[in-house]
């Protein structure tokens, strides 16, 4: 499968502009992908994605991403594929490493979440007996 690299410009540092990217190439089916900060040879700010897959399940899907980057960051977006190497799409260690960590918190957040559901639905369960109590004591 072919992959491509693209630049994204335009109001698309700081805001989650990777992870939104991300997202959407997992909405749209693709299996290989990644997306990182970076800088142009004049300190511009961009965000570079790779893609994996076919072409024309490509081209469809660069207009959309331009689209919806362009409502959700509320800018003029703009996308240039480019060249570069051999277009390799493996995903960069420090990529990993990061991911890895935001996984690990994704984790610790819902198992703090499980565990508030489940204080929450006990106290659910107790409120019909602790109703009955404080109108009985009443």
């Amino acid at each position: 499968m072919p992959n491509r690299t693209f630049h994204i410009s335009n109001s698309v540092h700081d805001v989650s502009c990777r992870n939104y990217i991300m997202a959407l190439l997992l909405q749209a089916g693709f299996d290989r992908g990644t997306a990182i900060n970076t800088e142009d040879e004049n300190g511009r700010k961009l965000v570079e994605f790779r893609v994996s897959g076919d072409d024309k399940k490509i081209d469809d899907f660069l207009p959309k991403l331009e689209k919806e980057l362009g409502e959700e960051f509320k800018g003029d977006i703009k996308i240039v594929e480019i060249k570069i190497g051999n277009g390799n799409c493996d995903v960069p260690d420090i990529m990993r490493s990061s991911q890895a960590h935001l996984l690990l918190q994704f984790k610790k957040a819902t198992d703090v979440l499980i565990d508030m559901n489940k204080s929450l639905n006990e106290k659910l369960d107790n409120l019909p007996s602790a109703i009955a109590r404080a109108i009985k004591g009443a």
